[in-house]
């Protein structure tokens, strides 16, 4: 009796998780742990069953540079710490299968890591290294909710190409690749990846409502290139030392805000033929090779360039044939050849509210040539921009009505001008020129003797305890002095 109930344990331990040899080309129908590599000339297993765990136990499949190494045909499967190398496939998963799972396995010099086949959905791709792959690190066809995070790629010719929607791309180090990899589709995350050293594109996104965001994406020819898209968004990346940090090719209503582009030799963003795009508070330094630019638009309009910082560029801004842009509130300082060029092709665009500072040439607008008398504006008839060399009556700037707009225009190269220029930085944030920008001033809109409450402003700031003297109080009634020095009501809230 005691030998049959030993013998019914140890089958129904077998049966939870069967440690065996298998072979080349057997199939698997139950939870398997391998106990041997595997040197095989043709395919290695096949997985036909669903709810099943395959374990190498850190074990080699080896292949004839053809056949797949794991074939999968069932849905909850999971292969996990497998070492496969020179197949064709490292793992194929056929189609319509789905919720399957492979982690901490290690595929090297295979054509294809891992390829799954059309409407496979739910697979979780994570802790897996895939180097060497002469096609793909990772090809998807047609899937959706995909989960691929916390893998290493290196040295594949492409690391990945995911065809699906809401995929999750996160964790990830992508380096050393002949191209990083591209992300088709729609709804897809792309975060917290490191993505470094590849000679192609860091990451391509095709498709729509995409987020890339948190990435760390440097030495790489494009950072990251959005294709053909919209609705796309790019934001709190750092980008450095990529030959275009950010490229928008037939791409529209994408928002690029708040990155962090240094040193990129050739372009930081960049739009080619890319419509009602967003471009706002990015910090753009450093790019000075001979053709640089830190945001160049070209073919392109009808997008918003505002809030940006563009420092130590070559050229600060470049517009090519591209018209009904707006470049709005950007700090352009310190470019080496230009700070805003618009060639001669490049019509309606407005350039409003910007601080031009030390740029060697402050603007260039070649559209006066080709289309007199010029067809881009500086100002909107009412204000226009800062320009650091255009802000002292030494300079031609006279203000004799103290509205802080100089009394004469900004002249631009090549026959434009800027009408309404600012004696000072961020004059349009500062409504009454009194050097506080509007946002901190307890009495904005109000210039020199305006009264307010029988007092001037300045009266008012001055009414606090103990500076309510007779000179400060003079013109005020007893009411409003009273308001102020004891911090009654409205006052108390406004000098908080």
């Amino acid at each position: 009796m005691k030998k049959l109930i030993l013998l019914t344990a140890i089958l129904f331990v077998l049966s939870l998780s069967s440690v065996y040899a298998v072979s080349c080309g057997d199939t698997i129908t139950t939870d398997t742990v391998l106990d041997t590599n595997l040197n095989c000339i043709g395919n290695g297993l096949t997985i036909e069953a669903n709810d099943i765990t395959l374990d190498c136990d850190g074990h080699t499949l080896t292949g004839p540079r053809d056949g797949a190494g794991i074939i999968v045909l069932g849905s909850k499967i999971e292969i996990r710490n497998c070492i496969i190398k020179n197949f064709y496939n490292g793992i194929w998963m056929l189609p319509h299968y789905n919720n399957n799972t492979f982690t901490d396995n290690f595929l090297e010099n295979n054509a294809y890591g891992i390829y799954a086949w059309p409407y496979c959905n739910y697979t979780k791709i994570y802790r897996n290294n895939i180097l060497n792959s002469s096609q793909r690190g990772i090809y998807t066809n047609y899937g959706s909710n995909y989960e691929v995070f916390d893998n290493n790629f290196l040295n594949n010719l492409v690391d990945f190409i995911i065809n699906s929607d809401h995929t999750t791309f996160n964790g990830n180090h992508i380096s050393g690749n002949q191209n990083g990899g591209e992300i088709y589709g729609d709804y897809n995350l792309v975060f917290k990846n490191n993505i470094s050293y590849n000679h192609g594109s860091g990451i391509g996104l095709s498709g729509s409502n995409n987020l890339f965001y948190w990435n760390i994406v440097n030495n790489n020819y494009y950072g990251v290139l959005i294709k053909h898209g919209t609705n796309n968004k790019v934001y709190e990346n750092n980008f450095s030392n990529n030959i275009a940090g950010i490229y928008l090719f037939e791409a529209n209503y994408t928002d690029i805000h708040d990155n962090n582009i240094l040193h990129d030799t050739w372009l930081g963003i960049s739009l080619i033929g890319s419509h009602h795009n967003n471009i706002s508070m990015n910090k753009i330094t450093g790019n000075k090779s001979q053709n640089n630019a830190g945001i160049s638009i070209g073919y392109s309009f009808h997008n918003i360039i505002e809030k940006n910082i563009v420092y130590n560029e070559r050229w600060g801004i470049g517009v090519g044939q591209a018209y009904n842009n707006s470049i709005l509130n950007n700090d352009i300082i310190s470019s080496d050849f230009v700070g805003i060029y618009l060639d001669g092709d490049s019509v309606n665009n407005l350039v409003l509210h910007n601080n031009f500072i030390n740029n060697s040439i402050q603007a260039y607008d070649f559209s006066c040539l080709f289309y007199p008398p010029c067809d881009n504006f500086f100002d909107n008839g009412f204000e226009g921009n800062y320009w650091n060399n255009y802000d002292e009556e030494s300079e031609g700037c006279y203000d004799v009505n103290y509205d802080g707009i100089c009394d004469s225009p900004y002249l631009i190269e090549f026959g434009n001008r800027d009408n309404y220029p600012f004696t000072h930085m961020n004059g349009w944030l500062d409504s009454d020129n009194d050097s506080i920008p509007d946002s901190e001033d307890k009495c904005p809109n109000t210039i020199g003797e305006q009264l307010v409450y029988g007092c001037s402003c300045e009266q008012i700031l001055k009414l606090k305890p103990g500076e309510d003297t007779a000179t400060n109080r003079e013109g005020c009634s007893k009411g409003i002095v009273e308001v102020f020095t004891k911090g009654i009501g409205w006052a108390k809230d406004l000098f908080g």
